[in-house]
């Protein structure tokens, strides 16, 4: 028997979570593992795919115990993530929260001007281009549905964290800003059980859940082309020594 060991870096979106999602789930299925660990270094990234793996890790969890320690940051929706653990560890220099939401859509209408460029755009739909690179002025009422939107998904997040660990509504208030927290002031505000290293949560791991095997780590399967372009870079470097 083993404890899986997954490592989740960098930003988090369809395609990253549709391949963590078949590791979590081969995981799952496996008689192999009998645990399972979670690394988040991740500063999170869209609320779907972020959702998407949560409630992977939930399954997953609900039959084997899932441990999660952030080394690095575990922010916005790689803290989603984590929620989804029994245990949640960091490492004492990790930052933790971003409990919020934000979406970024640049307008570069002044840019085109400027080089005497002129966009035309026929729509149907009244909010069509709401979030276009080249819709001049954003209608108020369109600007305030999408931002009730983004209330919307927001109050999932917050629910989610609220619910999976134990918090208040009157303390989400003052936890749910969209910053980020030190290991030392997430520990105080329940985000994360423990400050420590993953030998730590390894060792709790095994003492509180009953389970023991050599750890093995499963990393995400790279594409043909990037397999297929490392193997010709591998020749190359061959062939110059």
């Amino acid at each position: 028997m083993a404890i899986a060991r997954v490592r989740i870096a960098g930003n988090i979106n369809r395609s990253t979570a549709a391949v963590y999602q078949s590791i979590f789930e081969h995981v799952r299925t496996s008689h192999k593992f009998k645990a399972v660990t979670i690394e988040i270094s991740s500063g999170g990234g869209d609320a779907t795919s972020s959702q998407i793996l949560f409630e992977s890790v939930k399954a997953l969890n609900r039959e084997k115990p899932v441990y999660s320690l952030i080394s690095g940051v575990g922010a916005s929706g790689a803290y989603w993530v984590a929620t989804a653990s029994r245990k949640i560890y960091a490492m004492s220099t990790s930052l933790v929260g971003s409990i919020g939401i934000i979406s970024i859509n640049p307008n570069i209408t002044g840019l085109l001007e400027k080089l005497g460029i002129e966009m035309n755009v026929y729509k149907i739909g009244k909010y069509k281009d709401l979030l276009s690179l080249f819709s001049s002025e954003a209608p108020e009422e369109g600007i305030r549905n999408f931002r009730e939107s983004l209330n919307d998904v927001f109050a999932v997040f917050r629910e989610t964290v609220a619910q999976q660990r134990n918090i208040s509504e009157e303390e989400m208030e003052t936890i749910a800003t969209g910053e980020v927290f030190s290991s030392k002031k997430a520990l105080s505000l329940r985000l994360i059980d423990k400050i420590g290293g993953y030998q730590e949560m390894l060792d709790d791991m095994k003492e509180n859940e009953k389970v023991q095997g050599n750890v093995r780590q499963i990393q995400p399967r790279r594409s043909f082309i990037s397999r297929f372009i490392g193997g010709m870079i591998y020749e190359f470097l061959s062939q110059i020594q």
